[in-house]
């Protein structure tokens, strides 16, 4: 297979496609399913003249025609943009006041100074000839074989204050657990993205805004540090999650949501070094976790928790259960979040009947026995989660403080 490379121009292109020269679905393409906002930032990048990814083309001299190999969608969004299906978005981050400037316009009824300019931007063509049979198939494979990049590592390349501070409280909790495994580990920047969305929830105040992509993305953006406080507060909180962990011999894993959870619910309890309730967390958060899961088992030297975790698996049977149904299905809306941390929350509050120190979120022992008698209730209700919900608003849930 010969491979040859050239520079065209995007007009160039467009002329070929729409003379039929340039086949932008053959039959081993899929179908057309970029969205119309990414359709817009790949035509922002161009307009910027920022870097597009080369098109691999398969050249067939016998018919003198020419397939998209890889990169349809690419040019598929170029020649829509051209045939005025879409106008440019203006508001795509980061600011360029040029672009600003061009903002709802359509192809045709852009300036002709910058459709002069947009015709004449190179793309990069790949043009395979010469080639055996199932050789550009086979390369089209391993082109697409290439794993996509999660948004935690499309979020690491927004350089910035607000990633170099997550990126350390990453590394901190990479550290600390070192060869322990919590269930799931940091090789697709999973740790920064928990981190991240627990910087976000306790800047804004709180569980009752789910935390998007976007949200993550604009905030990396911004140029602000996370106030230092919020970045104590994780360290602090990653510190002693850690600890726990290492403190109980028995197989705990963690997903990315009971992950946060956690956190989250040593970040906003904040208990002091010297505090009973938080020399047993660790005791207590092995508990939940085995009496949840039904499956771990104990080692020798966790028998103490071992009647703990009996009265977890019979008393607390619905929060622990509850949590566990929040925490694999819509993980990331606010209602899921909030519930699982009113479970943690309820069951704590539950469990230190001698050196309880008051929650931040129930006022008396007694709000605490009466959530948990209203989950029993409510587990046996086709409507508990709204039901339970609505309690949790009514309680003021949610709130950091």
């Amino acid at each position: 297979m010969r491979i040859d490379q050239a520079d065209h121009e995007i007009a160039f292109l467009i002329t070929k496609i729409e003379s039929d020269q340039l086949d932008l679905q053959p039959n081993f393409q899929r179908g057309e399913i970029w969205s119309e906002p990414k359709k817009r930032r790949l035509i922002d990048s161009v307009l910027r003249r920022w870097y597009i990814p080369p098109i691999h083309i398969v050249v067939n001299d016998d018919l003198d025609r020419e397939e998209i190999l890889d990169g349809q969608q690419r040019l598929r969004a170029i020649h829509e943009f051209f045939q005025n299906h879409f106008p440019v978005d203006g508001n795509t981050a980061p600011s360029d006041n040029n672009i600003l400037r061009l903002d709802g316009l359509y192809y045709s009824e852009l300036p002709t100074a910058v459709k002069s300019q947009f015709n004449r931007i190179l793309i990069s063509t790949i043009r395979l000839r010469d080639y055996k049979a199932g050789e550009p198939g086979e390369l089209f494979f391993r082109l697409n074989q290439l794993s996509s990049l999660t948004a935690a590592e499309q979020r690491n390349a927004l350089f910035g204050p607000a990633r170099d501070q997550i990126k350390q409280s990453s590394e901190l909790l990479e550290d600390r657990l070192s060869d322990k495994s919590i269930g799931f580990t940091n090789s697709r920047m999973n740790y920064d993205d928990v981190l991240s969305r627990l910087a976000l929830c306790i800047e804004i105040g709180g569980l009752n805004n789910k935390i998007t992509s976007t949200l993550l993305e604009n905030r990396y953006r911004n140029n602000d540090l996370f106030d230092e406080k919020i970045v104590a507060i994780i360290s602090n909180s990653v510190k002693r999650f850690t600890r726990a962990i290492k403190s109980c011999e028995s197989s705990i894993k963690f997903n990315k949501a009971t992950t946060f959870s956690w956190i989250y619910f040593i970040a906003d309890n904040r208990w002091p070094n010297n505090d009973p309730v938080a020399e047993k967390f660790a005791e207590f958060m092995a508990a939940f976790e085995i009496a949840r899961s039904g499956t771990l088992r104990l080692n020798r030297s966790d028998i103490r928790i071992k009647s703990l975790v009996n009265r977890f698996m019979k008393e607390a049977y619905p929060l622990t259960r509850l949590f566990s149904d929040k925490a694999t299905s819509r993980v990331n809306d606010a209602s899921s979040v909030i519930v699982r941390d009113l479970c943690l929350n309820a069951t704590m509050a539950w469990y230190g009947p001698q050196n309880f120190r008051k929650l931040r979120h129930f006022e008396r022992k007694s709000d605490a026995l009466r959530m948990l008698e209203g989950t029993y209730r409510l587990y046996k209700d086709r409507e508990r989660d709204i039901r339970l919900e609505r309690e949790a608003i009514i309680y003021g849930w949610g709130d950091f403080s």
